[in-house]
Parts: structure tokens; sequence; C-alpha cells
């Protein structure tokens, strides 16, 4: 076992001292989130020695199911888009989070099919075979069923959740799941689709909000906020409990990008737009239904690039992969992932 973690160890550091060859001599690839081009972003990568940065996904192969069939857990290529299968969940997910003080993966399960509701659960995630293990029911009191979305840590390691039932921001302890939910001034959350809502700390430990179109909900009495269409974005003040407008960020497909996260490294948000390829008078959308990621500068307030993916993925964070689990993956896999192709 010890050899097999120095093995990881040394071939980690032989990538990132030496880069990955391609067929250009003057140029070296590697994925932007497993320590990216950047000096500082190798260095990183170094002082956590076996701890490499990945943008995790959660799919499925129909997008609203009239019945749960279990989301898949997947690990995403960030320079070509493409979705890697790590294993099913077992659960239908429509959110995950990581934590970086436990280095630990957990998800959200979906609180409403169609016309059944439920209420949501939270589930620890495997980050190297994806299997989702329960926690329990999110329950903030005692009413039947409550539908939770957007979860994302700060950097103390605290779970927030939207309530999505109440429109509520809440805290869920990671032991009992037991949810301590409190209102937001001006009713954030009434009248966006959580589907069509990114929410997610920054690297500077603040909640921002991203919410697409104009609505009388948001609308502000300040004459410089911008509120013409495009996604807005709101961070939250916990001192007064309430989202302040920042900006609007403009030339995103459908005026979106939920459930996304943002890049440890660089800070950019990453999100995904809308789903193409399915039935939308069924919901259904089949496994070859696609949708970009979208990369996003929030503070510069503009879309900065794009990738097609595959999978129907609904739902992606960055987490770390440690020695242990790198090694779950195989030699095969470790290697595609910090030397991923380049589409032709």
């Amino acid at each position: 076992m010890k050899k097999n973690i120095a093995l990881v160890i040394l071939i980690i550091m032989a990538l990132v001292m030496f880069g990955c060859s391609s067929d250009d001599t003057n140029h070296v690839e590697n994925n932007p989130d497993s320590l990216r081009g950047s000096s500082s972003s190798w260095l990183a990568g170094l002082g956590a020695l076996t701890r490499v940065p990945v943008l995790f996904g959660v799919g499925d192969q129909y997008y609203k199911p009239a019945t749960p069939i279990g989301s898949s857990l997947y690990w995403i290529n960030t320079i070509t888009g493409s979705a890697t299968l790590i294993g099913g969940i077992g659960y239908e997910v429509n959110g995950i989070a990581y934590d970086a003080i436990t280095n630990k993966l957990y998800g959200i399960t979906s609180g409403k099919y169609r016309t059944v509701e439920f209420s949501s659960q939270l589930i620890e995630i495997n980050m190297a075979t994806g299997e989702g293990s329960l926690i329990g029911t999110i329950t903030p009191s005692k009413q039947d069923s409550y539908d939770f979305s957007q979860p994302s840590f700060n950097l103390l390691g605290t779970l927030y959740a939207v309530n999505n039932t109440d429109h509520q921001l809440c805290t869920i302890n990671l032991t009992t799941a037991e949810a301590d939910c409190f209102s937001v001034t001006g009713d954030s959350y009434i009248g966006v689709n959580p589907e069509d809502r990114g929410q997610a700390f920054n690297n500077f430990d603040v909640l921002n909000l991203i919410v697409p179109g104009v609505s009388a909900v948001f609308e502000s009495t300040d004459d410089d906020d911008d509120l013409s269409g495009g996604a807005r974005v709101y961070t939250f003040d916990a001192a007064h409990m309430k989202f302040d407008y920042q900006r609007t960020i403009h030339g995103l497909p459908y005026n979106k990008a939920p459930n996304g996260d943002f890049d440890p490294l660089t800070g950019i948000y990453w999100g995904l737009d809308s789903l193409t390829g399915g039935d939308d008078d069924d919901d259904i959308a089949p496994v070859s239904a696609t949708r970009n990621l979208l990369m996003i500068s929030v503070e510069g307030g503009k879309l900065i690039g794009k990738i097609p993916t595959n999978n129907n993925l609904h739902a992606i964070t960055f987490g770390f992969l440690d020695a242990s689990t790198l090694i779950k993956m195989g030699l095969n896999d470790l290697i595609n992932f910090l030397c991923p192709k380049t589409p032709e």
C-alpha cells in the first residue's frame, strides 16, 4: 500500500514538474483544475502533494423522471467538457457540495417528481465509487415535505442550502441533517425556479446568488442597478439578512448559470446552461442530451468561455481527490485526468 501511495505521489510530482507532452514541442497541456499553468497554481498543487482539484458533476438518464432512477457521479474534463463516469449514487440528486475541511462530498436529493412531493435527503457521496450513503431527511420543522437545493459550503465547513418550500436560506447539520432556516429580506428566492438558480460561496467566503431575468422581487431603488435582462448577481449580507444586488451578467445562454461552483484556484464561476435535446412535453431527456459548461467572471460581469458537456449533467462542484482516492481510480484514469487530450 505504501509503495502504491509513493508511486502516485511520484507520478503527480513528475507531471506537475514536467507537464504532459503534446504534438507541439513548445506546448504543455494540463487540466486547468488539476494545477493550472500559472506558477502559483503549480505550487498550490505541490503544497497539497496528493490532493488534486477536480470538477465533479451529477447526471441522470432522464431529467425529470416520473419515478426516481438514481443519479450518477462524474468527474469532468475541464478542457474537453467530457464527463467520465465514476459510479452510480443510488439517489436522485439535485445538488452536490464539497467540504474542504473534511475532504468529503455531499449531495441533496430531489424533493419533487412532477406531482409527487417528499422531503429532500442529505447524503454523503464516495468520491472514488460514486456510492451515496444516507445521513437523514432534511427537516427544519414538522411539515410533511421540504424541497431543498443549491448546497454550498463556506470556508468553516458549514453547509448552506435553499429551502424551496418556504423560500428560506438554511444551514444543515452534517450529522443529523437537521436544518436551521431563516428568511432573508425581500424574499429573494420567491419567483425564481430552483433549477435556474446558481448559489455558491466564492473564494473569499461570500455567498453569491445568480438568478435569471427580471423579477419584481429583485427590483431596486438604486438608479445604477442594471436589471435589464441578463443574469443578476447578488451577495449575501449576513449582518442584515439580505441579498444585495451587485451587477448583471449579459451574454449568458438563457440568462442563467445554475447549480455551479467557484474554481478554488482561479475564482472563476462554473455553471450550466439549459438542457438541449430533450422532450419538453414529457420533461424527459435522453442520455445524449447536452448542455454547456459556462465559465463566468462574476467580478468582471462577463462570460469568458463555454464548453459542451454530456451525460445530462445538472449540478457541478469543485473538490479535491486525495492519494487513496486516486489509487482507487486506477493509474490509467489518473494519467488521463492529469493529462486530458484536447479536442481535435
